[in-house]
């Protein structure tokens, strides 16, 4: 659940900010030559070796920032970063965006 504000640059060009409350869910499987010591270290009270797979579950907390272009009444593009926020794995992404009004 994202709630954002979109700010005007300049004509036809705006930067778009949101941030909310999400829900982030990670599985990690292992193989038999991979330790849960080795690659998951950060996991605290982590299962016994034995273990192949383990599911994990936070609160995230996800910002976006965008500046957007309309090239026309219909149509935009622009670029888009996404942060996401949580006690399991933070990430980021960039990417671009295409709009299109129907």
């Amino acid at each position: 659940m994202l709630y954002g504000r979109e700010i005007k640059l300049i004509k036809n060009v705006h930067f778009e900010a949101l941030t909310g409350i999400g829900y982030f869910k990670a599985i990690y499987r292992t193989d038999d030559f991979i330790t849960w010591e080795d690659d998951f270290s950060f996991i605290k009270n982590r299962p016994d070796i034995s273990v192949k797979k383990l599911s994990l579950n936070s609160l995230s907390v996800p910002v976006k920032l965008r500046l957007v272009l309309d090239y026309s009444k219909n149509g935009s593009v622009g670029l888009n970063y996404s942060q996401s926020f949580n006690s399991i794995s933070n990430y980021s992404s960039t990417g671009l965006i295409f709009r299109y009004k129907f």
